[in-house]
């Protein structure tokens, strides 16, 4: 899940593969878009979205994101601007966050909303609580502070302080507050109000979720770990993207005991009778798009032994993001496979492609996949930025001082 780490161009997880589906991932492992070095990481953080709506991986707030009489606040606006409430696009997933000698640092929960913004609430041992606000798009200061009001349901309310641990991320720490928790599991709508406007979240599946995270902190973290066999997870944002696009029920896939090297893809899942996987790398800024699409592309042709034929659409650019379909077909040694990909850029040069895979039975399951990807990865880039920064200082902030 992607909360655990503050980094937001990371995504992987170990998946749980089934007898034989490894020798049908026919993407050659030399497929791996510009030589920059792999972003995503071994650990299940999170997935680059489009921005502006990407969804963020927020962590508990270090001492520093603790309110604090001496971290100045932004002025509070006469009227916050009303909010629309982000209903969620995925389940709520949990996930620990373990210390370097294997004891329980906090436990987590995560989901995202279709209001483009990512929601998080942690807890640590000592009962502590966070809650962390994926804002993509958002240019704050790190370290910049302002005022906050919580309510839930009307009922429950909490002045607070946020703090900007990363432009696109704040944190706001409430201490030990189980009232707040169990509002939090009861309620129906979360608003965030800061000095000029408000972000509000329908509250749906909080029940089970404040109960997975009360039983993971119980447990020291062993109720929320994956039983074996079982498949692995997904980060929160991948699973967004992939329910988003209908995309359901799809089954991951491990490549844990394969060499890092060797592996066609980051992660990989089953959808019905295809194979879907995604790769991402950070790229060059001075690599274009372009570029980038058509080294993958001929890396692909370098590796098919057989007939090779390449369709792709026309590039396009978007608020968050620049993007290109194309499919693939190759002729080999165990018959036609067809790939079909979406390729998408962000501004941060972000470099991600995500296939499926299929034989030629199949083909029009790969496409349709392909396209409700592309459909969902349109969408989240076209969003104005603006419209997904709640809570958020309408002006800059200045970082406290440190503490004598």
């Amino acid at each position: 899940m992607s909360l655990l780490k503050t980094s937001t161009a990371l995504l992987a997880v170990a998946l749980a593969v089934t007898p034989g589906a490894r020798a049908q991932i026919n993407v050659p492992p030399q497929a791996q878009g510009p030589d920059t070095g792999q972003t995503l990481a071994p650990d299940g953080s999170g997935l680059t979205l489009p921005a502006p709506s990407r969804a963020t991986t927020p962590a508990p707030a270090p001492e520093a994101a603790r309110p604090s009489a001496s971290r100045p606040a932004a002025p509070k606006s006469a009227k916050a601007t009303p909010a629309t409430p982000g209903n969620p696009i995925a389940d709520w997933q949990i996930e620990p966050a373990k210390n370097p000698n294997g004891s329980l640092n906090y436990c987590a929960i995560e989901d995202h909303f279709d209001n483009h913004l990512a929601l998080v609430m942690a807890r640590s041992p000592a009962g502590e609580t966070n809650l962390a606000i994926g804002m993509p798009g958002a240019k704050m200061p790190k370290g910049a502070g302002w005022q906050v009001h919580v309510t839930v349901d009307g009922k429950t309310s909490r002045d607070s302080h946020a703090v900007a641990v990363e432009a696109d991320l704040a944190v706001i720490s409430f201490g030990k507050d189980e009232p707040l928790v169990e509002a939090f599991r009861k309620g129906h709508q979360l608003i965030i109000e800061g000095p000029s406007d408000k972000a509000a979240f329908i509250l749906k599946g909080t029940g089970k979720a404040v109960a997975d995270l009360r039983s993971c902190i119980k447990t020291g973290g062993a109720s929320a770990a994956a039983a074996p066999g079982k498949p692995v997870p997904f980060p929160a944002p991948l699973r967004a993207i992939l329910q988003s696009a209908g995309i359901k029920p799809f089954e991951p896939l491990s490549m844990t005991d394969m060499p890092q090297e060797k592996r066609p893809a980051d992660f990989a899942w089953r959808y019905g009778p295809v194979f879907g996987g995604v790769r991402e790398r950070r790229a060059p800024p001075d690599r274009d798009f372009e570029s980038l699409t058509q080294g993958y592309l001929d890396s692909l042709k370098t590796g098919c032994p057989g007939a090779f034929d390449l369709k792709h659409g026309a590039i396009e650019t978007l608020p968050g993001a620049t993007l290109q379909t194309a499919d693939v077909s190759c002729v080999g040694t165990d018959g036609k496979i067809t790939l079909m990909m979406v390729f998408y850029q962000t501004p941060e040069h972000v470099f991600t492609v995500i296939f499926h895979e299929a034989k030629d039975p199949d083909i029009a399951t790969a496409t349709q996949a392909r396209d409700s990807i592309a459909k969902v990865i349109r969408q989240l880039a076209a969003t104005p930025a603006e419209a997904a920064a709640p809570a958020s200082p309408p002006a800059p902030a200045t970082p406290a001082a440190p503490a004598p």
